[in-house]
């Protein structure tokens, strides 16, 4: 692996933050019609409310000094959706927030796909499992999410990636569903995920953890922070951990270290610039798992890997950034960010080329990529705010430019062997690598958007949002096959994607919303119409309306209802034998309910809970696609995690937890062919606080059901959840 202490010397340098904890104030509950304070100006003026007159004048200046880590499982505020620190309950679009205190408590953090596992707690989202090792798969509302496709992003700004996110430096994950082009810009329609890292601390705060589990599992993780000076107008954090893993699955393992280090500066009272840098290295072996075999899928011990031991994926990745914002006074804040990111990946295994189900023989293909994925992002936001007489606003002007370069190669499609599933040998012999290349590309891409945004209060309970952006893409892709010409190709698309929103409070615990959100996707340019014209943007339009209310101070509920539309969708072209010519006349299309429930029922008794019923299918096309649902996506999914703890007596700090998550049955690819049927997994967990240490029991799949998360939307890959699996950790705070 790679020399970690100059790794980190050199990353210590560069450090990226994230906004400021807002303490939440104690405020009463919805029976009694109070909205939770949000904002130190909220506070002052209920406590003013709830004081005698004669208290009132004598108040002094409320300081909030707290510096304290988040802790519950309810976050009040969220960013992603509007780029400001925002209540959710004013945002007219379903967004939902996974603390770190979930990850913890569900032990995520130690499993091999901790990102997958934390966003599978909100509706309409569907970890499929890890795709032949390398990326994380998921579905929103119907709609691939991937980091290929542009739709995570780290701290506000787009993050490219291979292999399994992780979550050990991440004060939460922020999951906005539905178009999101109006402040990000090219994405896919179903939503995307913000992962918000951890902030410094202005005092001295130290973490050690470890836990070890089933299949030789173990991880070792350190989160420092604090201040680098006496004043402390220099504030760092610094978290890393380092794991390595077997799997239930043969010859599968994986190892890897991640490093992020941060440092936040403040130049007087209004200014604050915060430098951060991370660092990953990943091995894994790439797996792909089960095959779909008739109507089903192969009947197989779980444990057996169909390929090779030799085979591996790894990654390089390392970022540098960040954050500077610069408030003229309390109507006027300006920020600039920027993240430079290097990303080396390799994979090494033989493909599934071909599949005999009648004799259960599985033809194998060569295959080795490698190549640099380099990535530049800048944004710059401008927030006013101001009043135009009684109605209020919070105006968003902001700039964002992207430049990505890409040079992948490729060694792909020489005949390597035949393994059969039902008793294969693991014999195979490494081939070359380098040697074998015969596919190039040397791609660039330029992203430039220009948005406006405005957060309007015309009342106390009624506020709208609207906005738009325009975005400038453009295309230099070229590939190149072993000993034939080089092909270039060029393309540019604009487009404009406008967002409206209103958001009603009959009283302050309930809000009412409504929303139309657009998104687009610009398709490659090397794919192209049967005459050699470029295909359009993919188009993304949706209409969303819900309810969310404030049940206590600390738990609150949201219900979603939406109409999901992607336009624009390329079809084989019917009138051409040829497989490779396309159209583009399809459109899929997701309805849906969406029920979430997070926060504290009563002191100690924590939850967080979500049903979906989803309606997926390709409502447009002219290929022998229309009205099949689309894969990956079952029509209803449920899932429970609650905790309690006891709060007094000689037990305190005792707790336990309980979990299922169920999947409905749902197809595997987008012919229909195959279903994937339906599972409830079963979790639990037992642990104990006492004063600075934490010591957990995590069971995932308590009951060892056999089920299969998802597939690679082919027949040829079809991922298969883990077994009874056992993990135990521990932690101090020094």
């Amino acid at each position: 692996m790679a020399n970690y202490r100059s790794i980190l010397l050199a990353g210590s340098i560069v450090l990226l933050a994230t906004p400021g904890i807002a303490v939440e104030p104690e405020v009463k509950t919805l029976s009694e019609w109070q909205q939770p304070a949000t904002t130190v100006q909220e506070w002052r003026s209920q406590i003013q409310a709830q004081q005698p007159e004669s208290e009132q004048e004598l108040e002094e200046e409320i300081v909030i000094t707290g510096d304290q880590q988040p802790s519950g499982y309810r976050a009040p505020n969220a960013s992603t959706a509007t780029k400001t620190d925002t209540p959710i309950r004013d945002i007219p679009q379903s967004i939902q927030v996974i603390p770190q205190e979930i990850l913890r408590d569900q032990g995520l953090n130690a499993t091999s796909n901790s990102l997958g596992n934390a966003v599978q707690n909100v509706s309409g989202v569907n970890n499929l499992g890890l795709y032949q090792g390398f990326e994380n798969s998921l579905k929103i509302r119907g709609f691939r999410v991937s980091a290929f496709d542009g739709n995570y992003f780290r701290d506000g700004i787009r993050y490219f990636t291979f292999g399994a996110l992780e979550t050990a430096d991440l004060e939460r994950v922020e999951v906005l569903k539905g178009p999101a082009s109006i402040l990000f810009g090219e994405a896919e329609p179903g939503g995307i995920i913000n992962l918000v890292s951890k902030q410094p601390l202005r005092n001295p705060y130290y973490s050690l953890e470890g836990s070890a589990g089933s299949y030789r599992a173990v991880r070792v993780g350190a989160d420092f922070s604090g201040a680098l000076n006496s004043d402390k107008t220099a504030l760092y954090r610094f978290n890393g951990y380092y794991k390595d893993a077997g799997s239930f699955r043969d010859f599968v393992s994986s190892e890897g270290v991640f490093l992020s280090p941060v440092v936040q500066l403040a130049f007087g009272k209004n200014t604050t610039l915060t430098l951060n840098a991370t660092y990953r290295n990943e091995r894994r072996t790439a797996d792909d798992g089960f095959l779909a075999i008739g109507t089903g899928i192969t009947d197989l011990p779980r444990s057996r890997f169909l390929g090779e031991p030799f085979q591996e994926f790894s990654v390089n990745d390392f970022s540098v950034g960040y954050l500077l914002t610069h408030q003229f006074n309390e109507q006027l804040t300006l920020r600039n960010a920027f993240r430079a990111q290097w990303v080396n990946p390799e994979r090494y295994f033989p493909l599934r080329n071909s599949f005999d189900e009648a004799t259960g023989d599985l033809e194998l293909a060569t295959y080795f990529a490698a190549g640099e994925y380099q990535t530049i992002t800048t944004q710059t936001d401008l927030i006013a705010r101001f009043s135009t007489g009684s109605v209020n606003h919070q105006l968003l002007v902001g700039v964002d430019y992207g430049r990505q370069r890409d040079k992948p190669k490729f060694a792909i499609g020489d005949p390597y062997r035949t393994i059969n599933i039902f008793a294969p040998t693991y014999d195979g012999v490494e081939y070359p690598k380098e040697e074998l290349y015969n596919f190039f590309r040397d791609d660039t891409i330029n992203k430039l958007g220009i948005y406006v945004q405005d957060q309007v209060e015309l009342a106390s309970n009624l506020k709208l949002l609207i906005g738009g952006r325009y975005d400038s893409y453009t295309q230099n892709r070229s590939t190149e096959g072993f000993g034939e010409p080089r092909q270039e190709f060029e393309q540019r698309d604009s487009r404009l994607s406008p967002r409206f929103g209103i958001v009603y409070q009959p009283v302050p615990a309930i809000s009412l919303y409504a929303s139309y959100t657009t998104a687009f996707k610009a398709n490659s340019g090397t794919n192209r119409n049967g005459d050699g014209s470029p295909f359009k943007p993919e188009i993304g339009q949706q209409l969303e309306a819900g309810i969310k209310a404030d049940l206590a101070r600390n738990l609150t509920a949201t219900l979603a209802f939406y109409d999901l539309r992607k336009k624009n969708v390329t079809t084989d072209d019917p009138t051409s034998s040829d497989p490779n010519d396309q159209l583009q006349t399809g459109e899929q299309r997701s309805r849906g309910i969406e029920f979430d429930l997070v926060g504290e029922i009563v002191p100690g008794w924590k939850v967080i809970a979500s049903y979906a019923h989803t309606n997926a299918f390709v409502s447009e096309d002219e290929s022998g696609f229309q009205d099949k649902r689309l894969d990956n996506t079952p029509r209803n999914a449920a899932n429970l995690w609650t905790t309690y703890e006891l709060q007094r007596g000689s037990l305190k700090g005792l707790g336990v937890g309980f979990g299922m998550n169920f999947v409905g049955d749902r197809f595997g690819d987008l012919s229909n062919t195959y279903e994937i049927p339906s599972y409830v997994r079963t979790d639990a967990a037992i642990f104990y606080n006492q004063d600075k240490w934490r010591a957990a029991i995590n069971f995932r799949n308590l009951f060892n059901t056999k089920y299969f998360t998802g597939s690679d939307e082919s027949r040829l890959g079809v991922y298969v959840g883990e077994p009874f699996t056992v993990t135990g950790s521990l932690s101090v705070v020094f």
